[in-house]
């Protein structure tokens, strides 16, 4: 048994699901899609991130390239 379910394996339930986990809050997260991410394979590939670097990450996990670009 969990202590929580999230639902939406997308950015934000990724990172709710490490926010917790490092909490020690046993998580689970379900998605409809079959793989973690899918939603954003089905973007449009020109689609821009308009945000710096150093705010775009998940989980601290840092993007390469310059932090402000």
């Amino acid at each position: 048994m969990h202590d929580c379910l999230i639902i939406g394996a997308g950015q934000f339930g990724i990172a709710c699901a490490d926010k917790l986990r490092r909490a020690g809050v046993d998580a689970m997260v379900v998605d409809a899609d079959k793989r973690v991410g899918d939603v954003w394979r089905r973007r449009p590939r020109h689609l821009q991130l308009f945000t710096p670097r150093c705010y775009s990450s998940i989980c601290g996990i840092a993007m390469s390239g310059d932090p402000d670009g």
